[in-house]
């Protein structure tokens, strides 16, 4: 904890406490959230431009920080493959630049960006070409 900041149930006891004295009865939802930074070394961000060879790039990349991070061979396998098609996907169908991020806390985190404007979308199984493999969906 950082000296100075209050555990959050300590927060959420006192806002119980004040809403208790005189407030209405029924069901109530409170949350309450502290967001902050990872420590740079649980975090790695590349920017790739959207060539083919990147993914290439960007697997190695991702291998390495994996490495350096101590994380497991299948989970670094199993990341890889996570790494390869959101990269290709966002190659392929976004624009650039593109963005890999790696966050290492409890759990490990892989995000990508591109700078498209559209979302993925969902094209279920029957309404898809056989030949379709295309993972954001048909246009």
């Amino acid at each position: 904890m950082v000296p100075g900041e209050r555990p959050l149930q300590d927060n959420c006891d006192d806002i119980v406490k004040r809403l208790d004295s005189g407030a209405p009865t029924g069901d109530a939802v409170l949350l309450l959230a502290r967001a902050g930074d990872f420590p740079a070394d649980q975090v790695a961000a590349w920017d790739f431009d959207s060539r083919p060879e990147t993914v290439g790039q960007a697997r190695a990349r991702t291998r390495r920080r994996l490495d350096t991070w101590g994380v497991d061979d299948e989970t670094a396998f199993t990341t890889e493959l996570i790494v390869s098609e959101l990269v290709t996907n966002a190659i392929r169908y976004g624009a650039p630049p593109v963005q890999l991020r790696l966050i290492k806390d409890r759990t490990l985190t892989c995000e990508v960006h591109d700078n498209s404007s559209s979302a993925p979308h969902q094209v279920l199984p029957d309404q898809a070409p056989a030949t379709d493999n295309a993972s954001r969906g048909a246009p």
